[in-house]
């Protein structure tokens, strides 16, 4: 049982990863899906979700323990982040990566901690309503991002950056 957390722990610090270069090496709606699209809170935490919610799809046994650890994983990138540069007044990139794989071995981590948890048909019927709420306001909201905070990139654009109406 150990490995298979560590298996997904490594599947998601590999793919998160790649992610987040995939829509700059290849720019297309459907790589948007997947891959960061700008340097935004939001989009790293969609380097989370993406593999993590592969990873629950198609090798966990119990979606529910997983979808409340990736609740928990996407939550700390977005608190730890907002908290570590309203500190300092500024962002450090080596943290932001550190951070990332934090936050993929803390899902990983809860995940086998609760796996024996949340098996009840209401409780894997809440997960996969949750995850799938999730899956689409990362869809929805990559393509058209509230003007809050989380969704701002660095340079002040929003969403893909140079498509028309983001900036």
């Amino acid at each position: 049982m150990k490995k298979q957390f560590l298996r997904g722990f490594l599947f998601t610090a590999a793919v998160g990863t790649l992610l987040h270069f995939l829509y700059e090496w290849a720019p297309t709606p459907l790589t948007a899906l997947f891959g960061a699209v700008n340097e935004s809170v939001w989009e790293h935490m969609k380097l989370l979700f993406v593999p993590v919610f592969l990873w629950l799809l198609f090798v966990s046994e119990n979606r529910s323990a997983g979808a409340a650890a990736l609740t928990v994983g996407l939550g700390i990138i977005a608190s730890v982040y907002y908290t570590y540069t309203g500190a300092l007044g500024y962002r450090i990139i080596a943290v932001d990566i550190a951070l990332f794989y934090a936050a993929a071995a803390v899902v990983f981590g809860l995940h086998r901690q609760w796996n024996c948890r949340w098996q009840k048909r209401w409780q894997q019927a809440a997960a996969w309503v949750g995850l799938t709420v999730m899956a689409l306001s990362f869809i929805v909201w990559t393509f058209y991002p509230p003007r809050y905070p989380l969704w701002q990139d660095p340079s002040g654009g929003y969403g893909i950056i140079g498509a028309e109406g983001t900036e």
